[in-house]
């Protein structure tokens, strides 16, 4: 139990690569913002194409969708996520307050416009909930017990999210039969002219051992991330992975929010060596 305690207490661990991954995390946020910018006013406007039809009429229901009906409220809301989740890249001492504001606001966007966003919104604020109490600079035990606390909490997540994924994929038939990258093409939003293309469309092979690699990726990365051995290699594959996903599919929050949460399983002298270029460690 005393080496437990001290593994926990005594100094914050992989302190460099988490003080990456707590600005990349944070930084993923302004970024969405950005991209979304130009249809703000489509997705939570009172003109907006989610207008709730419908639902409960519950307390809960009426306080997110406060967002929906006043476009003066919701603009309020985006600016202030857009300015807490800038101030929540800088480690302070009050790192807290801009960072629960982040997380808070981070909630109330995505669930007045739900429809609108994959699964790297909710990733992400599943995860800056953790990343909320990290401090890479704590001295007090309690402080880095929150912050390696916290560490595992959002590896445990990130894994989970492989995992899960990985499992819903093998209860279907089409991942397995190594059909669903073929039918992935074919839906609108995803489609390219390269994939729909009479060659790609009949080289069977290609389009079944992307499905098949990617759902390997997904199953064995909740063990492979424990590994040292390889690790690496391993990780370097699986940002070409979401790289691909950015670029072939047109899903870059998803995969921007999948590549930047590998800096929790970079090497110290390597996310030290970033954070000096960036200016932010000495």
């Amino acid at each position: 139990m005393d080496k437990i305690y001290d593994h926990f207490t005594l100094d914050v661990q992989h302190a460099d690569s988490l003080r990456l991954f707590t600005i990349l995390l944070y930084l993923w946020f302004p970024l969405n913002v950005i991209m979304l910018y130009d249809v703000k006013d489509l997705l939570w406007g009172v003109d907006n194409v989610f207008y709730r039809h419908g639902h409960a009429d519950g307390f809960i229901e009426n306080f997110f969708y406060q967002l929906v009906y006043d476009a003066t409220r919701f603009k309020m809301i985006f600016y202030t996520h857009l300015v807490a989740s800038l101030l929540s890249i800088f480690q302070t001492r009050w790192s807290l307050i801009p960072r629960l504001i982040t997380w808070c606001t981070a909630w109330l966007l995505f669930y007045a416009a739900i429809e609108a966003f994959n699964s790297g919104m909710m990733i992400m604020i599943s995860l800056a909930f953790f990343a909320s109490v990290i401090d890479t600079r704590a001295q007090h035990p309690f402080r880095i017990l929150l912050t390696n606390l916290a560490r595992y909490a959002c590896i445990i997540q990130l894994s989970l999210v492989y995992f899960v994924a990985a499992i819903y994929k093998l209860s279907g038939d089409q991942w397995l039969a190594g059909d669903a990258f073929y039918y992935t093409v074919h839906i609108t939003h995803f489609a390219s002219d390269f994939w729909t293309s009479e060659t790609m469309l009949n080289n069977h092979w290609l389009l079944t051992g992307l499905t098949w690699a990617g759902l390997l990726y997904q199953l064995i990365f909740p063990v492979m991330i424990w590994i040292k051995r390889g690790r690496t290699a391993f990780l370097i594959a699986g940002i070409f992975f979401h790289l691909f996903i950015g670029t072939f599919l047109h899903l870059w929050d998803f995969a921007l929010a999948m590549i930047f949460c590998y800096a929790l399983f970079m090497h110290d002298k390597t996310a030290a060596r970033i954070l000096r270029l960036l200016r932010l460690q000495p």
